[in-house]
């Protein structure tokens, strides 16, 4: 699809179940800012498009450090207002924006800025929040990522101090209550193990103050990325995934 930023390439995971138009679930793929490959989210978009009967469009999005912010930014508000549309072959009133690790940044941050379309439900699942915050000075639980890494991905993705202060790079920094009264209702999903836990939990705080917290999924045994990790079961992970596609389910019906 075009952009202003480029044609985007995206996946579309649809049910045969049903034969009439569809609520539509956006979603963006993790990897640092900097790995551009949607396909691995492959499960979990065809779990979603199974359980709720919806089409899902994976997104592959620009990425740094060839293609820093806010091209990545920009390229997902031009798919959401392409997915609203209603000359597509599904319902784009019923829609919702969701991703994993740099796609939760991404997703929060474009709700957070006014989505170009209206989004019903935001999921976020072990999102970084606030690139301000120096890797090393976050926690390192075992399965956390390292701080080197870390650091390299987000110099990568927002190359200057005061780029990574921007609220459409860091979502979460300073944010308060009245910042987020008028952002869709949110999943959050956190990792116990994980050194973005806590500026994940803060965020959540802040849409729960808010009133825009529909909830908080924890997944204490695991480090970053629950549904990469070997450190939690396939039978976990459907838990987990069906416990968010409730809440999607619920929110586009």
């Amino acid at each position: 699809m075009p952009t202003r930023r480029g044609d985007v390439r995206c996946l579309i995971y649809t049910s045969t179940a049903v034969s009439k138009p569809m609520p539509v679930y956006v979603n963006l793929h993790g990897g640092g800012f900097v790995i551009a490959y949607p396909e691995q989210d492959d499960g979990w978009c065809r779990f979603l498009a199974h359980a709720c009967r919806a089409t899902v469009v994976s997104v592959d999005y620009a990425v740094a450090p060839r293609k820093p912010f806010p091209i990545a930014f920009e390229q997902i508000q031009d798919v959401v207002r392409w997915a609203a549309s209603p000359s597509r072959p599904w319902d784009g009133s019923r829609l919702a924006l969701g991703g994993q690790s740099a796609g939760g940044n991404l997703a929060a941050a474009v709700c957070r800025a006014g989505s170009p379309a209206p989004v019903r439900l935001q999921v976020l699942q072990y999102p970084p929040l606030d690139l301000t915050i120096d890797p090393g000075n976050k926690p390192h639980p075992k399965g956390a990522i390292p701080p080197f890494l870390a650091r390299a991905f987000d110099a990568a993705y927002a190359p200057s101090a005061s780029l990574r202060a921007d609220p459409g790079v860091s979502p979460g920094r300073k944010v308060e209550a009245r910042d987020l009264l008028d952002v869709p209702q949110a999943v959050v999903v956190l990792c116990g193990r994980d050194s973005l836990e806590p500026e994940g939990r803060e965020y959540a705080g802040v849409l729960a103050a808010a009133g825009r917290l529909v909830d908080l999924i924890e997944v204490p045994e695991s480090g970053h990325g629950y549904d990469h990790s070997r450190t939690v079961t396939p039978e976990r992970v459907d838990e987990i995934y069906a416990r968010v596609a409730s809440h999607v389910k619920a929110g586009l019906s």
